[in-house]
C-alpha cells in the first residue's frame, strides 16, 4: 500500500516549510489509511522593532540587533542657535527619526534634548559621530558613540505530527530523524475516550535546530519489532 501526504506551514520571523510524504510497506495489517497530522507553533523571543533609549551624552556604547531601532538623546537649546549633526556609515545605520523635545516645565530660553532613532541594518560595528555645530558652522564639540549590531536571534520553531494508534494492539509509532536538525520534544499518546482499549493519537512534538532541509521517519512497529507502515516527513527550514 502506497501514500503521499503533503503539510506546510510557515513560522513570522523564520519560514518553516514542512511537507509529509508518506509510504508504507505492503506488509500493512489493514487498507486504512493513515493520516498524519502536522501542526506547527512558532515563539518568537525578539521583537524587531523595540527600542533601546541610551544617553549619549556619556557617549554610552551601543548594542542592539540588526532590525532593531534605538534612540541618542543629547543635550540641546534651540535658542543659541546650536544644533547636534550626526554622520554614520549608512550601510550599517539609517536615520529613522529626529525631533527637539523641550524640557519641562517650558520657559523663555530653557534647553531640552535632540532626539535621534536610528535602525540597524547590519551586523557588525561602527560608530555614530555627533558635532555640536555653532551658528557659523564651526564645529564646537564632538560625541561618538560605538554601535556593536548582532544578528537577531531565530525564533524557536516546532512542529507536531499526530498519528492514529492503538497501544493495546502493542503498536506504537517510532521516529527517526537527524538529532542535529530535530529535537524530541515530547512524544504522548492521547486516547479518544475513556474506555479500556480506546484508540487514540500519538502526538510527536520536535523543534527545529537549524536551518535547512532535514527528514523525519515514523515506523508504526508491532509487537515483535517489526515496520508494517513508514511515513516520511521532510521538513524545511530557512
Amino acid at each position: 500500500m502506497n501514500r503521499h501526504m503533503t503539510v506546510g506551514a510557515i513560522a513570522a520571523l523564520l519560514v518553516a516549510a514542512i511537507c509529509i510524504a508518506g509510504c508504507t510497506s505492503s506488509t500493512s495489517p489493514s487498507n486504512q489509511k493513515t493520516t498524519a497530522n502536522v501542526t506547527q507553533t512558532s515563539n518568537a523571543t525578539q521583537n524587531a522593532t523595540s527600542s533601546a533609549t541610551i544617553n549619549a551624552s556619556v557617549a554610552a556604547p551601543v548594542s542592539v540587533q540588526k532590525g532593531q531601532n534605538f534612540t541618542l538623546q543629547l543635550q540641546s537649546n534651540p535658542s543659541t542657535g546650536y544644533q547636534w549633526k550626526p554622520s554614520f556609515d549608512t550601510s550599517m545605520i539609517t536615520l529613522e527619526n529626529q525631533q527637539y523635545v523641550a524640557a519641562q516645565p517650558v520657559t523663555p530660553g530653557s534647553g531640552g534634548n535632540d532626539v535621534f532613532t536610528f535602525r540597524a541594518l547590519a551586523v557588525g560595528s561602527t560608530t555614530i559621530t555627533f558635532d555640536h555645530v555653532s551658528p557659523s558652522g564651526t564645529v564646537t564639540d564632538s560625541m561618538v558613540n560605538d554601535v556593536t549590531v548582532t544578528q537577531a536571534a531565530t525564533p524557536q520553531v516546532s512542529f507536531t505530527v499526530s498519528l492514529p494508534t492503538n497501544p493495546s494492539t502493542g503498536y506504537h509509532w517510532q521516529p527517526t530523524y537527524d538529532t542535529s536538525a530535530l529535537n524530541l520534544k515530547s512524544n504522548t499518546f492521547e486516547a479518544s475516550g475513556s474506555q479500556i482499549g480506546a484508540s487514540g493519537t500519538q502526538v510527536i512534538t520536535f523543534q527545529v535546530l537549524q536551518t535547512g532541509t532535514s527528514t523525519a521517519t515514523f515506523d508504526n512497529m508491532n509487537p515483535a519489532g517489526s515496520s508494517t507502515e513508514l511515513i516520511s516527513v521532510a521538513i524545511t527550514s530557512g
